[in-house]
């Protein structure tokens, strides 16, 4: 039997956690942080063709490789890819049966945007409409889980250096489940191990072309050594296999009371 590539495997944690969900044909979905589509692609082939799936991402660039995406998978019929901030979201209120985010909820760095995010998930729900969200675990017991957020905190380093930003705040399960009962959702989550490793080949693409940003801006000398020396160190730590993708924190959350 052939093994699967990382690049299958994450698609198929996608397509895994929405059967997960039980997710219904003919149910209109939307896709928080849509990135590449991959989990809209994967919510598409659930809901089927009388279904709706609104993919949102604030990124250009996302936005193009989404629609590249579903136009291939012939999924452009029923998969609506919107530009936005989802703090406000351009869809009506009480529209949608569910909410979906992957690893989304990281990339918001400051309590008051989920906050927003949140609330403005909530208006756009029918009754009884649930948000559902895999993202990851904020603390691991495991050394090899860690070393996947120690990457995450050199790339940051890395990015602020360069002028760009790459906004990542773990929050924890409990800080999510209380912002959304705050809101009138029943919440339930649980945490779900995942064998996954990503590859060194993955892990060296990334930082030699961070490699090639950070002596590109070459700001000071000093801390180009510095940075690089990180990422070098980083990918000397890491094992045969690659580094460990996290255990995944996976919350469904459905509205029982309109709370204002």
């Amino acid at each position: 039997m052939a093994r699967l590539s990382y690049e299958t495997k994450m698609l198929e944690d996608r397509a895994r956690f929405v059967r997960m969900t039980g997710i219904k044909k003919g149910s209109r979905i939307l896709d928080m942080g849509t990135g590449h589509g991959f989990l809209a692609k994967c919510i598409a082939q659930e809901v089927g063709k009388n279904g709706l799936v609104v993919a949102v991402d604030v990124s250009s660039n996302h936005v193009k490789q989404a629609n590249r995406l579903f136009k291939k998978e012939r999924l452009s019929d029923f998969v609506n890819v919107i530009k936005a901030d989802l703090r406000w979201i351009p869809i009506s209120s009480n529209t949608l049966d569910a909410v979906f985010s992957y690893n989304f909820f990281c990339s918001i760095n400051v309590p008051s945007d989920m906050s927003k995010v949140l609330s403005d998930a909530k208006r756009i729900l029918r009754k009884n409409g649930r948000i559902i969200a895999v993202d990851y675990v904020s603390k691991s017991k495991s050394e090899h889980e860690n070393l996947y957020f120690r990457r995450f905190d050199v790339y940051k380093k890395v990015y602020m250096y360069i002028g760009n930003s790459l906004h990542l705040t773990f929050f924890t399960g409990k800080e999510i489940k209380s912002l959304l009962e705050t809101l009138g959702f029943v919440v339930k989550i649980k945490i779900i191990k995942r064998d996954i490793w990503m590859p060194k080949r993955v892990l060296k693409k990334e930082i030699r072309d961070l490699v090639q940003k950070i002596r590109q801006k070459a700001i000071d000398k000093k801390v180009t050594s510095r940075l690089t020396d990180e990422l070098r160190e980083l990918y000397k730590k890491t094992e045969k296999q690659g580094i460990k993708v996290p255990a995944a924190l996976f919350m469904i959350a459905e509205l029982v009371n309109d709370v204002d």
